[in-house]
């Protein structure tokens, strides 16, 4: 500059009024022109040190990279020579020498064949990450994807939510990051894991049989039965298996004994057309119980009235024969009146507590007859096939029936008939079961694989 200056001074062909205009005019250059060249030093190049951009770091949504470096004249900068005027995927506009690029891949070095003074990359930005280059300092906001779902395998029962296909980060080289596999979440009846399967496809609320089997609930929960509950509550179970006439206790002790009659193919037929025929089971069945549930499944093949499906009691001559009835809970196919009948009393017919159905039980069909004795609710409930057919207050207590003759197809009166059908399964529980649980035990039907 100062060259300059000289030069003009000793020129001949310039008036001393316009050669002091243009030494004006220099100066003022001169100042401009430090002014440059300290801003290139400070937002530039200098001698390898860091890029330094406005918009830094990629931010998780494609990020702005601005760049203040050097000169710009023509496409070329004192920070480096950019050829097609930017970076990759962005756009450089020249204001006042400035040169800002939007997103990509940003080179503050060499970029499309160009030098640059300071030599270094400001690293290259795929995906949200950002790798920084020799000299060069790099940010990275975003990068791994945030929501990457995780392999969960099947899994039912809860609600479903979705991880999967997240995009973690910006994507400025047209990368985009994509976050781990959908996994749908579930709680109730478990997870099969990481790459499962579906023991139970037919069952929305289960991936595994657990303890009682696909299709049934363990727990009870949101008024739907478990067997588990069942399980708890089953004192007595006669399935009739084996052959003779021993009449097995599969869940207790309480073993009986067939009168004049024999178990066969799980059944046991009693005909009651010459010998009389029923099964005497052990003393105080009932007696000691608070609530209790008594169920049976049996084929009726009789028309005769008043036959005992079950009696547990007393007659007036005491164990072991028949006379009238003392004390008894018993049902019958068909009452005096006709119907499928339930009834408790601890002073003969005169004290009767009885539950009617509204027709007899089914001739020659396998039906599933249910008694439920609540004595901290006062009610007894007859059920046909998982559904009651009546209930009745119930003041009584199980504890005052002297149950020392305790039978099935055996009435305690000597004038009633002995039960002609086939008994397929007898339970007795310690509990009053619920509508739920009478319903369960009704579709799972005898010898169900829970118990």
């Amino acid at each position: 500059m100062a060259t300059l200056r000289a030069s003009l001074v000793q020129s001949p062909s310039l008036s001393p009024r316009r050669l002091a205009w243009i030494l004006s005019f220099v100066s003022a250059c001169s100042v401009y022109d430090g002014s440059l060249l300290g801003a290139e030093r400070n937002a530039g190049s200098s001698g390898g040190g860091a890029i330094q951009s406005t918009g830094g770091a990629a931010t998780p949504s494609g990020g702005r990279g601005s760049q203040e470096g050097g000169t710009h004249s023509g496409g070329r900068a004192t920070g480096g020579e950019e050829a097609g005027g930017g970076a990759s995927g962005g756009s450089v506009s020249s204001r006042g020498g400035s040169t800002t690029a939007q997103g990509g891949n940003e080179a503050g070095g060499s970029d499309a064949g160009g030098s640059d003074t300071g030599g270094e990359t400001g690293g290259s930005q795929t995906g949200g990450s950002q790798t920084g280059g020799t000299g060069g300092s790099a940010i990275t906001t975003g990068g791994a994807p945030t929501n990457g779902g995780t392999t969960g395998g099947a899994s039912k029962g809860g609600s479903s939510s979705t991880g999967g296909s997240a995009t973690g980060g910006s994507s400025s080289t047209g990368g985009s990051a994509t976050g781990g596999t959908t996994s749908t979440g579930g709680t109730n009846g478990g997870t099969a894991g990481s790459g499962g399967s579906d023991a139970c496809p037919s069952d929305p609320n289960k991936v595994a049989p657990g303890v009682c089997g696909c299709g049934i609930p363990d727990e009870d929960s949101g008024g739907n039965a478990g067997c588990l509950g069942l399980r708890s509550a089953l004192v007595h179970r006669y399935t009739f298996s084996g052959s003779g006439m021993a009449i097995t206790d599969s869940v207790g002790t309480a073993h009986g004994t067939a009168i004049n009659a024999s178990v066969a193919s799980g059944t046991l037929v009693l005909s009651n057309t010459g010998s009389e025929q029923y099964v005497d089971l052990p003393n105080r069945l009932v007696s000691v119980l608070s609530d209790a549930t008594l169920e049976v499944w049996v084929t009726w093949s009789g028309t005769a009235t008043w036959q005992r499906i079950f009696e547990f009691g007393s007659s007036t001559t005491g164990e072991g024969t028949r006379e009238l009835g003392q004390t008894y809970l018993f049902a019958t196919p068909k009452s005096g009146t006709g119907y499928l009948t339930a009834a408790f009393s601890t002073a003969g017919t005169g004290a009767e507590v009885t539950v009617a159905a509204t027709s007899a039980l089914p001739s020659g069909v396998k039906s599933h007859v249910t008694v439920v004795v609540s004595d901290s609710a006062d009610l007894m409930t007859l059920y046909l096939n998982g559904t009651s057919v009546g209930s009745a207050a119930f003041s009584g207590h199980l504890s005052s029936l002297d149950d020392v003759n305790d039978w099935l197809g055996r009435s305690q009166s000597k004038y009633d008939s002995g039960f002609a059908g086939t008994l397929h399964e007898v339970r007795i529980y310690n509990t009053a079961l619920s509508v739920a649980q009478i319903q369960l035990t009704e579709r799972t039907g005898e010898s169900p694989a829970f118990f």
